[in-house]
């Protein structure tokens, strides 16, 4: 039997364990970061604040991560509600579902946890609104000249199952 190529493979969403190497040039997409010390910077700050990962892996490789911060007791959820931190998606592995599948696993841990929004923000332009507000987010803010003069920062949320 030949493999139809044009149906995409289903990407393996796992929780991230590794140290993180394997991953950089994804994170490093994401964050919008110059080179690869900068990411580990950030990187070790958001750890420490209890960030979680998943990745999306073809033929195991990663290929997509995203980054969540989600207090599972609830008890922050207003002083610091759940956010994705990170998300990027190989640009060879765009358009195949693989940030679709990321993003719906981040919505069940945020769910699960009994929150009622999952919260992200980006820089303003390109797709981005496009891919977010397919996703079920709704832009809510844009702050002007966050990430240098004339960059600005888009914050979306989405409103969760539940209450």
């Amino acid at each position: 039997m030949v493999k139809d190529e044009s149906v995409p493979p289903t990407p393996e969403i796992a929780r991230y364990e590794g140290d993180y190497e394997d991953v950089l040039e994804l994170l490093r997409m994401s964050m919008g970061m110059v080179d690869h010390d900068a990411v580990r910077s950030l990187l070790a700050i958001e750890k420490v604040r209890g960030a979680q990962y998943l990745t999306a892996s073809v033929n195991g490789e990663a290929v997509g991560i995203i980054g969540l911060w989600c207090d599972p007791s609830g008890a922050t959820s207003w002083l610091e509600p759940a956010r994705v931190i990170d998300f990027a998606v190989a640009p060879e592995h765009r358009r195949k579902g693989i940030g679709r599948a990321l993003m719906e696993e981040a919505v069940r841990i945020v769910e699960s946890s009994g929150q009622q929004w999952l919260w992200l923000d980006t820089g303003l332009g390109d797709e981005r609104d496009v891919v977010y507000t397919s996703y079920g987010f709704k832009m809510v803010s844009v702050i002007p000249d966050w990430f240098g003069e004339g960059v600005h920062k888009a914050v979306y949320r989405r409103k969760l199952a539940g209450d």
